[in-house]
């Protein structure tokens, strides 16, 4: 995706395209992870809720439908980014209930309900997330770190030492993003 390389860049031809189609959801929501991988956390969420005012929930474009649900990830990064946890948690449940399958929506809904302190949830979502894909080291560890808050000791070992194991297998740990595994 363009916002990787240089954001700068990707902000400028994205403002472009928006500029010749004002309705180019694809383009805010580039536009927006820019700004969001540049911390400019306000015009990345102004972005973002652009394209989800442009996208019904109940479309039936499945492209359209991807970009949706990418839009509310990366807003609830966004938000999250911002320390607006509330708005974070209700924008990952979005994208959840749009897709049950994401890893990365429960992942990231489990993030920001440990940084708001809510433990036990935030191991509801890495559990529901590990179901989905056992491979996935981030969500252990996350999982083991919320563990150790509740002083469950030994599955947060459990869950270190499977991060340690998938680390061995070439597994890499993600930080706190928008790209699903």
């Amino acid at each position: 995706m363009p916002w990787f390389e240089d954001p700068d860049k990707a902000i400028v031809q994205c403002s472009h395209a928006i500029a010749v189609d004002s309705q180019n959801a694809k383009a805010f929501l580039y536009r927006g992870e820019a700004h969001r991988h540049k911390r400019n956390f306000d015009d990345a969420i102004v972005d973002l809720t652009c394209v989800i005012g442009m996208i019904p929930n109940n479309t039936h474009n499945s492209k359209m439908l991807k970009i949706l649900i990418d839009a509310h990830i990366c807003r609830g990064a966004a938000f999250a980014n911002n320390d607006d946890l509330d708005e974070a948690i209700d924008d990952f449940s979005q994208a959840i209930e749009l897709a049950p399958d994401s890893v990365l929506a429960w992942r990231n809904r489990g993030v920001a309900w440990h940084e708001k302190g809510g433990f036990d949830q935030a191991i509801a979502d890495y559990s529901r997330a590990i179901e989905l894909d056992s491979n996935d080291p981030d969500s252990y560890m996350r999982r083991g770190l919320s563990f150790k808050r509740l002083k469950k000791d030994q599955q947060a070992r459990t869950d270190f030492a499977t991060v340690r194991q998938l680390k061995k297998e070439g597994r890499e740990l993600r930080r706190f993003s928008t790209r699903q595994a």
